[in-house]
């Protein structure tokens, strides 16, 4: 079976362990198989190398949406500081849907400093009940408190009391 086989090739990659093996992964995360894709994001986040971080950024500008969320979704599961980086500097850069896929792995990834950026950037119109479904993904005392930090701040008021509005 050709699933069979790519599974086995890709356990030899992830065997040899090294940014120039995981590199012949990368293409897999845009793949139709879900199976196949997720094997592959969880063994590309193993690495959490410097070098793996910035091939999966250059799928940011992939027209495969498939491989460019593959790549998002890999950084957030990676969650480094350096990964965390690279998926705020992608907010302002990306369209809708993008943006929700970021805001996804942020959230997941779940530090205060990704809970600050999901809620500072959770304003998408055209995406707000996917938004909505992230911010209540959050844990809610960590999100009340960042979104109370907010409430301050005239640029995020209205997000800011919308979220609050649905934790609680």
């Amino acid at each position: 079976n050709n699933d069979n086989t790519r599974v086995n090739a890709m356990n030899v990659l992830a065997g040899i362990g090294d940014d120039e093996a995981y590199s012949l992964l990368i293409p897999l995360l845009g793949d139709g198989n879900d199976s196949i894709r997720s094997k592959v994001m969880t063994i590309l986040a193993d690495s959490k190398s410097s070098a793996m971080i910035k091939l999966l950024s250059r799928c940011f500008r992939s027209r495969n949406n498939l491989l460019k969320k593959g790549a998002i979704h890999t950084l957030g599961i990676m969650g480094t500081d350096e990964a965390i980086d690279k998926l705020s500097e992608m907010i302002e850069k990306e369209d809708s849907d993008g943006k929700v896929w970021l805001l996804q792995s942020l959230a997941n990834i779940g530090t205060r400093r990704c809970i600050q950026l999901v809620i500072q950037n959770a304003s998408i119109p055209d995406r707000a009940e996917e938004v909505t479904e992230v911010l209540k993904s959050i844990d809610p005392d960590l999100a009340i408190q960042q979104l109370v930090n907010l409430i301050d701040n005239p640029n995020f008021f209205t997000t800011a009391v919308k979220a609050l509005a649905g934790l609680e």
